[in-house]
């Protein structure tokens, strides 16, 4: 570096330095679910057997404010998909929750563990 930086031009050390990448900021750490005291802190809008209709649900979910996650799963063979909303925090976030997914429609949403 010394025998770059002595170049009569100083061109050499502009290369280098052109040359040398920018550091890059570290990746911002996925953030953690919170935490819930609640036995059931989501809040299950249903179960789906065609995935499409799972997004559907989980976009109408967006829509309204709410962060929806579609689980797929399987029992006896048979591929499903689960969207839930949450975790709440507590069992009024929780009541507003399902009060809003009713508004929207879904009268069958209820409470579950995950």
């Amino acid at each position: 570096a010394a025998a770059i930086e002595a170049a009569p031009d100083g061109s050499a050390t502009e290369t280098a330095a052109a040359a040398a990448p920018s550091p890059q900021p570290a990746p911002a750490p996925e953030p953690k679910p919170r935490a819930s005291s609640l036995d059931k802190p989501y809040i299950q809008i249903g179960i789906f057997s065609v995935e499409e209709n799972a997004e559907n649900t989980a976009t109408a979910m967006r829509q309204n404010g709410m962060v929806p996650t579609v689980k797929k799963q399987s029992s006896q063979g048979k591929t499903f998909w689960r969207v839930v909303v949450g975790p709440a925090t507590s069992s009024s976030e929780r009541s507003t929750l399902l009060n809003k997914i009713k508004g929207v429609g879904f009268d069958d949403a209820y409470p579950v563990t995950n």
